[in-house]
């Protein structure tokens, strides 16, 4: 049987009473404490979020300064990458993030090994440019060459993974020796190769008699004085360095390493200076005054480094070059001196032989005052004796009693004409 649901009509139903009672509201202040707490600890994690981004960039600053210039390609990658990460923080307002990737970030930056490696590499290619650079002893074109010939470089290393795990280390490709100037070399084979040489020499002399015109004489009766003694001399001498042995004594010099070393790096970088300024004299990018400055020093070292057929020689032509622009320079220390000398040497004894000196001057002339002149002394026969007269300028004599004290004269033959006469 269905079930049947009790039926209510409204007119039936009974009407319940209801009161409103009105409740009292009364406003209070607002409460900001919490929420401006909560403000300034967002605007002070704002203010350490950007105070921990610069202080990064101030260390990735001083890293920068650090690397080789040929590195700021790939540091301005690295270092945006770390700029991003924190700045995407800051403007999302994730304040405590921000600092904590910062944080992160700085720790990885001092520790990352491709850091680490390139201060590591840029520190050891300084070190070397600066003290090849502050090496004078060297030539500026070897330095220049060096520095051509040895830049920075650095690559990472990965292992398996693709991890780099270190870096590759800088050395130079290779070192300077220590210089060796052509003209240095040839001057030292000069100074080592000894002179050689011989002398000879030749010599008479004797005494003979004078008449009285001063003239050489074998006669008794007409001598009156005596040349008492008469030297003629000579003498020659030879030294010599001949390019034979100074080219000995270079080739010597080549049996050492160390020259023939500074040898071919001389080479060397006479070679790399003439390719380099003829690269550079076809370079567009350099002003036209600036092209031929180049061209004339590419034609000067080609000059040094060109045979008299025209040749240019090659890396593999050193020992040519060497025989063929060095060692000829040695022609012009070669040397062959010769000196010559002579001598001419008069000894004069004016004394009278007295048996001619009475019979020239006889008792009839004896204190004959007649002025006389007797080998350039002026004087007079007084009393069998020859007087020099005291007021005339006998600068061949010591006093007016030379000739009678047996006083002497030398002649040079090549200051005086020894052919003076005498006039009794």
């Amino acid at each position: 049987m269905a079930n049947e649901f009790p039926k209510m009509s409204l007119k039936q139903a009974t009407p319940l009473q209801s009161s409103f009672t009105p409740f009292q509201f009364t406003p209070k202040p607002l409460d900001t404490t919490i929420l401006e707490r909560s403000l300034d600890k967002i605007e002070a994690r704002e203010k350490e979020a950007i105070t921990t981004k610069s202080k990064i960039d101030a260390s990735l600053g001083e890293i920068q300064s650090k690397l080789n210039n040929k590195e700021l390609e790939w540091f301005t990658k690295y270092k945006d990458n770390i700029k991003k990460q924190i700045q995407e923080q800051i403007d999302a307002g994730n304040y405590s993030t921000a600092i904590l990737t910062g944080t992160q970030l700085a720790g990885n930056i001092m520790n990352d090994t491709k850091i680490i490696g390139r201060e590591q590499a840029n520190a050891n290619y300084q070190k070397k440019l600066e003290e090849i650079q502050n090496d004078k002893s060297l030539s500026s074109l070897t330095r220049e060459r060096w520095a051509a010939q040895n830049p920075y470089k650095y690559n990472d290393v990965y292992d398996n993974s693709g991890n780099v795990i270190g870096g590759s280390e800088w050395k130079p490709a290779w070192t300077p020796v220590n210089e060796q100037k052509i003209a240095q070399l040839q001057a030292l084979a000069a100074q080592l190769t000894a002179a050689r040489g011989n002398s000879s020499q030749t010599s008479q002399g004797g005494a003979s008699l004078l008449d009285k015109y001063g003239n050489d004489t074998t006669s008794l009766t007409d001598a009156i004085g005596m040349k008492t003694s008469w030297s003629k001399g000579s003498s020659m001498s030879v030294e010599s360095k001949t390019y034979k042995r100074l080219k000995e004594t270079f080739n010597n010099l080549m049996n050492d390493p160390e020259v023939i070393s500074g040898l071919n790096q001389q080479f060397d970088s006479f070679l790399w200076a003439m390719n380099d300024r003829q690269a550079k004299a076809k370079d567009m990018s350099f002003s036209k005054e600036q092209r031929d400055a180049y061209q004339a020093e590419a034609n000067m070292y080609k000059q040094r480094l060109t045979d008299k057929n025209g040749y240019t020689y090659n890396e593999a032509d050193i020992k040519k070059w060497i025989n063929d622009k060095v060692v000829p320079g040695l022609e012009s220390l070669s040397y062959t001196r010769v000196s010559t000398g002579s001598s001419n040497s008069y000894s004069y004894d004016p004394n009278f032989l007295e048996g001619n000196r009475i019979r020239l001057t006889n008792a009839d002339n004896a204190n004959d005052s007649t002025p006389t002149e007797i080998l350039g002394v002026q004087g007079a026969i007084i009393n069998g004796h020859f007087e020099a007269d005291p007021d005339q300028n006998n600068s061949a004599a010591s006093s007016k009693d030379w000739l009678t004290l047996g006083h002497s004269i030398n002649f040079d033959s090549s200051q005086t004409n020894y052919n003076n006469k005498i006039n009794p």
